[in-house]
């Protein structure tokens, strides 16, 4: 391997493990052997390169801390809600809908080993869009809209020294040859489909054979100018969904589903019912949810350049698909 396919083998042996879902190999669902080589890379991935400050590739912006710290404060701070849902943010069923999209989007975008990218014109009216659902939900808790979006700073290109990748390469190799083919998967469904693809990729990589570094959900999804994390299928036919395409649904559903509030004795929370679901967000659980959605337009801002994602972010990856959401109610 020449030094210029370090980045490349990083992102598909983090993609293998990120693609788990969940640290099997720290539990004894897994076969010993297999949780040790997962582990020690892991170690590896986790303590690689990305020493820039500010590098979104391993920072979260808006908070102005690293993955991991912004994924234990956060943490903290949702479930430390003395308020909890007594004095909740009452949100329309289908702008929660809308929101969570959102944050599914920006939690795929911090998916472990996703190479870098830059975003086109696309990304104008979504990064607008997000931000102007970030301050209603402000403005519902009587909070200042959102501060003008920031400029990210420059991700520092991943490299390494020859040892350092023969290193990772050997590490790689060993957790991948530990993993059954994606054919040879069978009733062995501790192991996800996916993590399967990529150590079999992982595996043809170290060998020398031309293979992707990242796998999209769908063919033809291109992470500067459409959305990770949608489809659009008409009849047989499928496509990517635009950025520009999803920015007008978001203020559709802004504007359809009214502005979120919180309730007083002269408003209630509405009582249950089947036409209509309504949404409460804790305060904290709100405020957080604000952040993240700034977070996601500062990444969707045209110009903005992201650099391959750090292992780091598994931790902060999984507070905003689970952690975070875990506070709403329906009614």
């Amino acid at each position: 391997m020449t030094m210029a396919d370090f980045g490349q083998l990083y992102s598909v042996a983090a993609r293998m493990l990120g693609a788990q879902g969940s640290p099997t190999w720290r539990e004894d669902r897994w076969p010993a052997q297999r949780r040790v080589t997962f582990t020690e890379l892991e170690a590896e991935l986790t303590g690689a390169g990305f020493e820039n400050s500010g590098d979104p590739a391993r920072d979260l912006v808006t908070i102005g801390a690293t993955f991991p710290v912004a994924a234990i404060s956060l943490t903290e701070y949702v479930q430390a809600d003395p308020e909890g849902v007594d004095d909740p943010l009452v949100l329309a069923g289908p702008l929660h809908t809308a929101i969570s999209g959102a944050l599914d989007e920006l939690a795929a975008r911090l998916a472990p080993g996703r190479p870098d990218v830059a975003i086109g014109s696309a990304g104008a009216e979504a990064s607008e869009s997000l931000q102007e659902l970030a301050t209603a939900i402000r403005a519902g808790l009587d909070q200042p809209p959102s501060a003008p979006r920031r400029i990210l700073a420059d991700s520092v290109p991943v490299s390494a020294d020859p040892a350092t990748h023969e290193r990772l390469a050997a590490f790689a190799k060993t957790a991948a040859d530990a993993v059954p083919a994606p054919d040879e998967l069978g009733d062995d469904f501790s192991v996800r489909y996916d993590v399967a693809v990529a150590a079999a990729d992982l595996r043809a990589l170290v060998a020398g054979e031309n293979v992707p570094a990242w796998r999209e959900r769908q063919p033809g999804i291109e992470a500067d100018r459409h959305l990770v994390t949608a489809y659009r299928w008409e009849g047989a036919e499928g496509r990517p969904v635009d950025l520009a395409e999803w920015a007008a649904e978001l203020r559709e559903a802004l504007s359809a589903a009214g502005a979120p509030w919180r309730p007083t004795p002269d408003k209630p929370v509405p009582a249950e019912s089947a036409e209509k679901a309504w949404i409460l967000y804790p305060k904290r659980q709100a405020l957080v949810t604000a952040d993240l959605l700034d977070e996601l337009a500062v990444r969707l801002a045209p110009g903005a350049k992201v650099g391959l994602i750090h292992f780091s972010s598994y931790p902060l990856q999984q507070f905003i698909a689970h952690t975070l959401r875990a506070g709403t109610t329906e009614i």
